[in-house]
């Protein structure tokens, strides 16, 4: 089988006909590392490649519908999400976030995942459904891990930055509770490819591919 571009879009060509490549980027980090940055640094790559006026990247993450429940209410971030665990309706925020990567593979966008995805539990649950959302719609996945490894320090002084640009806080608690459950990601957890994130002490990002 080989690859190739037809009407702009990525495919594998097959006996039986040209079947299409779906691109999904998949974020590990604990809060406070730069994912939704790279996110958002991935999407604009995409968009200037493709040179075209429509939205070739969707990022899709639980922490959209939540922001926007809370500017829809006039309350913080941290405190629609505490109205939200108290009402049992995260499932509801995570209903919405795979019918968004759902409506994202059906019509040929590229997906960056922008959660925690802490453990190689979660991400084990996250490929499989994936999988068989692109069963559904007879295409192949092909995705990349980006995993952030920062010191504690260098997330509480991001997380500080996004404080004061979003008024966005994480508690303390959570963090400690993130960095003992994380996992750093790894190919045979069934990624074609995986990048690791980490930050030099001049505050410039060292990126390192999993063949090194």
């Amino acid at each position: 089988m080989s690859s190739k571009k037809t009407n702009g879009k990525d495919v594998i060509e097959t006996n039986g006909g040209a079947i299409p490549i779906s691109h999904v980027v998949i974020l590990v980090g604990v809060s406070g590392t730069g994912k939704t940055t790279v996110a958002k640094k991935i999407t604009e790559e995409e968009h200037e490649r493709e040179n075209c006026s429509c939205n070739t990247a969707v990022i899709c993450s639980t922490d959209k519908f939540i922001e926007e429940e809370a500017k829809k209410l006039g309350i913080t971030y941290q405190k629609c999400m505490e109205n939200i665990q108290k009402e049992g309706r995260f499932k509801e925020i995570t209903g919405k976030f795979y019918d968004e990567i759902e409506e994202s593979i059906k019509t040929d966008k590229h997906i960056i995942i922008d959660r925690t995805n802490l453990t190689k539990g979660s991400r084990k649950a996250l490929l499989g459904k994936l999988s068989d959302i692109h069963k559904k719609y007879d295409k192949i996945m092909e995705v990349m891990a980006v995993c952030f490894n920062l010191t504690r320090d260098q997330i509480d002084e991001h997380l500080s930055i996004r404080e004061l640009e979003t008024g966005k806080t994480i508690p303390s608690d959570v963090v400690d509770k993130q960095l003992e459950s994380f996992e750093v990601a790894t190919k045979d957890e069934g990624f074609d490819f995986v990048q690791y994130m980490e930050l030099r002490g001049d505050s410039t990002v060292k990126i390192k591919s999993d063949a090194e």
